[in-house]
C-alpha cells in the first residue's frame, strides 16, 4: 500500500467525503477522515506552513498496482473545485498536480 496524507479544511460529516473522494479510491485502496489534533485556525491561515494546522487530515492507502498519482489528483481537483484548501504529503507530491499544492498561491487556501 502507498499512503499519502491530505491536510485539509473538509468537515467530518461532510457528504463530498462520505460519497465522492470514497468513490474515487473505490477498490483502489481506503481512506480516512480524521481531525487534526495540531488544529489551529489562526496558524491554519499562515501561508505556506499553515497547512499542518487544518481542521482535518484526510489519509488515503492505495493499492500498489493502482495509479496513485490519478487518485491523489483527482482528490485534489475535487476538493479545490469545491474551493476547499488541500495540501498532499507523501513521498511523490512533486509528481501531482502543482505539487500537492505546497506553496502554490492559486489554490485554495
Amino acid at each position: 500500500m502507498k499512503d499519502c496524507l491530505i491536510y485539509t479544511n473538509i468537515e467530518e460529516n461532510s457528504k463530498l467525503f462520505s460519497h465522492e473522494i470514497q468513490d474515487i479510491v473505490s477498490e483502489n485502496g481506503e481512506t480516512f477522515l480524521e481531525k487534526n489534533s495540531d488544529f489551529d485556525l489562526k496558524k491554519s491561515k499562515n501561508f505556506p506552513d499553515g497547512f499542518l494546522y487544518f481542521r482535518s487530515i484526510l489519509e488515503i492507502s492505495i493499492k500498489d498496482d493502482s495509479d496513485e498519482i490519478l487518485i491523489i489528483n483527482s482528490i485534489l481537483n475535487l476538493l479545490w473545485n469545491n474551493n476547499i484548501s488541500a495540501i498532499a504529503s507523501c513521498d511523490f507530491e512533486d509528481k501531482l498536480i502543482h505539487k500537492g499544492g505546497y506553496k502554490n498561491q492559486s489554490i485554495p487556501f
